[in-house]
């Protein structure tokens, strides 16, 4: 009986646990981004990134660029080599 309630108290939370470990996001400063991700920014859009993280998501590291478009707010995910994982107009308005 112990042992089911404390289950049933536990198991709920464990898929935002594993969510909180396998992505680990971080805010940078765009100077810091890899060589090739400024190139790939400018050939995507050309604004300056209001804000940039990076994040590592299983092992693999991307970055983000975030972008205020006609007032909506845009993000633009790469991954180190500058290959596009999510273009901008991809992202939800906010």
């Amino acid at each position: 009986m112990k042992t089911s309630l404390i289950a049933s108290l536990l198991l709920p939370a464990l898929p935002m646990v594993s969510d909180s470990l396998s992505t680990q996001e971080m805010a940078i400063q765009c100077s810091a981004l890899p060589a090739a991700v400024p190139t790939a920014l400018l050939a995507q859009i050309d604004k300056t990134p209001k804000e940039c993280t990076s994040e590592r998501d299983n092992g693999q590291t991307y970055c983000e660029a975030s972008y205020v478009i006609d007032g909506h707010s845009k993000d633009l995910l790469f991954d180190t080599t500058g290959a596009v994982r999510v273009p901008w107009w991809h992202t939800r308005p906010t």
